[in-house]
């Protein structure tokens, strides 16, 4: 999502106003774990600010605990703090972290096991936006043999891992199939509305901001692949995090069809050094306030949140497990 310098601005002084709060607090004797989240223009940080703060308003004095939020580049930078011990929770897309586990993908050969999941936070939907002229089925097939420019995102986006996945599972190469360019949000929208782009793939929340933007100004001249069931079905025949999305019509303006695509969970993961005590603090405060979320969960509800964490074949970390116990909640732990 993208957001004004003066929005951007405020989130980072608060960002680093949290940061001077958890190093005074850890000389006055609390314990402070660091919790990375994503690049500070994206809503994946300001998500993270938003649960950093709720958590401090409830633990720093009762359990002595101080989380405090970082920018970071996203899912592979977090993975590596996480390994690292630099990072004690971390948001995560369930793809990269899924990979990381079963070291696949970048991680092949080199899996990174020493974290587990608490809660699945929200789906980020794929879009994949292409200039009329080059759409001939209507879906992500179109991307085969396109000859032309395409953006993927920013060289250090945290999609690019989930768009390799999706691009292996249905036979398309980046290299043969069009001219890959690794364009951010702005400049992605800049180069499709100056036609030096065939078109370019967009994955957040909907309804997502450069998605927004592109159909507000160029939506009769733009078009969004679906991706079919038998794709689907490639797509996640050994993935199970991924799922249907239906895009419905006027999601954007001037999109007139009804549209479906593809998603995948972020999720919220802690450290296995951390204790299962304090894991279950953590995850008992973020469950008990999930009103506070609404604008960012896919549900509040609190059976039905941690019942996601059924579909994400990661462990969920024994202290969440206790929580859930109390609760009634059946959560299966995959591993």
């Amino acid at each position: 999502m993208l957001v004004s310098p003066s929005s951007k601005l405020l989130w980072l002084s608060f960002a680093t106003f949290m940061l001077v709060f958890a190093l005074f607090t850890s000389e006055a004797g609390a314990r402070s774990l660091i919790f990375a989240t994503a690049n500070s223009e994206g809503a994946d940080f300001r998500a993270g600010v938003k649960i950093s703060t709720l958590l401090n308003s409830h633990l720093t004095e009762s359990e002595n605990l101080v989380v405090t939020a970082i920018n970071t580049t996203g899912s592979g930078e977090n993975i590596h703090l996480l390994s690292e011990g630099r990072s004690d929770l971390a948001i995560l897309s369930g793809v990269t972290a899924l990979q990381a586990y079963r070291g696949q993908g970048f991680y092949l050969d080199r899996p990174m096991q020493n974290m587990s999941v608490i809660a699945v936070l929200w789906n980020n939907v794929v879009h994949f936006v292409v200039r009329n002229e080059f759409v001939k089925n209507k879906d992500i097939n179109d991307l085969k043999g396109l000859a032309q420019s395409f953006s993927l995102g920013g060289m250090k986006n945290g999609t690019l891992g989930s768009e390799q996945v999706i691009f292996d599972a249905l036979d398309i190469n980046k290299h043969t199939d069009f001219t890959a360019r690794y364009l951010d949000f702005s400049p992605s929208i800049d180069a499709l509305l100056k036609n030096q782009v065939a078109g370019a793939v967009f994955t957040g929340r909907v309804p997502h901001e450069a998605t927004m933007q592109l159909f507000a100004a160029e939506g009769d001249r733009i078009s969004l692949l679906n991706v079919t069931a038998d794709q689907y079905q490639k797509l996640n025949s050994n993935n199970g995090v991924w799922s249907r999305h239906i895009l419905k019509a006027w999601s954007y303006r001037n999109q007139n069809e009804e549209v479906s695509t593809v998603a995948y969970p972020n999720i919220l993961v802690v450290s296995n050094r951390l204790t299962d005590a304090d894991v279950y603090q953590l995850t008992k405060c973020f469950y008990e306030h999930l009103p506070q979320f609404s604008d960012m969960l896919e549900s509040t509800d609190a059976a039905e949140l941690a019942g996601g964490l059924s579909g994400v074949d990661l462990p969920v970390h024994p202290g969440a497990q206790r929580y859930f116990r109390e609760q009634g909640f059946n959560i299966v732990s995959p591993r």
